[in-house]
């Protein structure tokens, strides 16, 4: 009975999963795949059984290189008994056209042998074009910034760095030594009085607002001190957290 249930609620949980979930045999051949991964790759659960998965779903790149079975991230779990974790990766549909995934392969064993493989998979088509549109956008803000004749700068909130035109060297008198100024950085160049201000706003802007305005002091290398306005405005992903922001001097 218990037996009985537990086999019950595997199979309610792999029919009801979002991510695609199948399983092959130590010969590469498919002993299962839920509705999800039916789905995804447009083939039935009958047409697959029995065939190699690699010869159906994965036998080609984008590009229409061949892709040997020996090249297959996921069929050397079967041979070396390792776990893949979030590989990103490129199947085939039923009728021919190609879905970007990431996958992670599962070996199991009984008495230390490798008998069985389970991968589970996910469709990542839009989180890639999220991916690729973002760094597009990112790609064309510095181009602006360079070209620009405004006092500009992109700044990464996850990273905690940024970019920055010449104009902006102009103002700080200060030039980083790298593509990106960290915010250890940026912050030595604020006149003492103000950093710890400016943390507290900055801190307060990321996580509440979209928009702000910030005045302070600068204390450039050269002695002087000059007061600075910034207005800057949060760039969001398609998931709708943060970015980067995007400052005007």
């Amino acid at each position: 009975e218990r037996s009985r249930k537990l086999a019950d609620y595997q199979a309610a949980v792999m029919n009801n999963m979002a991510e695609g979930l199948y399983a092959v045999d130590e010969n590469v051949l498919l002993i299962s795949i839920n509705p999800a991964g039916e789905a995804i790759l447009g083939w039935t659960k009958e047409e697959l059984l029995g065939k190699k998965m690699h010869d159906v779903a994965h036998y080609k790149h984008p590009d229409g290189r061949p892709f040997p079975a020996n090249e297959c991230s996921g069929l050397q779990v079967l041979q070396n008994g390792v776990a893949l974790r979030e590989h990103e990766d490129t199947f085939i549909r039923r009728d021919g056209t190609f879905v970007p995934v990431v996958f992670s392969a599962s070996p199991l064993k009984e008495n230390g042998k490798i008998t069985d493989m389970i991968v589970s998979f996910r469709d990542d088509t839009a989180q890639r074009r999220a991916r690729e549109a973002l760094h597009d956008s990112r790609e064309q803000l510095v181009l602006a910034l360079q070209s620009s004749k405004s006092e500009m700068f992109d700044w990464d909130v996850i990273q905690r760095r940024g970019n920055w035109n010449s104009q902006m060297t102009d103002i700080y008198g200060f030039q980083p030594e790298s593509e990106y100024i960290n915010a250890e950085e940026w912050m030595a160049l604020c006149h003492p009085d103000d950093v710890e201000r400016l943390r507290e706003e900055a801190e307060r802007f990321w996580k509440e607002g979209d928009e702000f305005y910030f005045e302070f002091r600068t204390a450039p290398q050269d002695g002087g001190v000059k007061w600075i306005s910034s207005h800057g405005r949060i760039v969001r992903d398609a998931s709708g957290r943060h970015s980067n922001d995007r400052h005007a001097h």
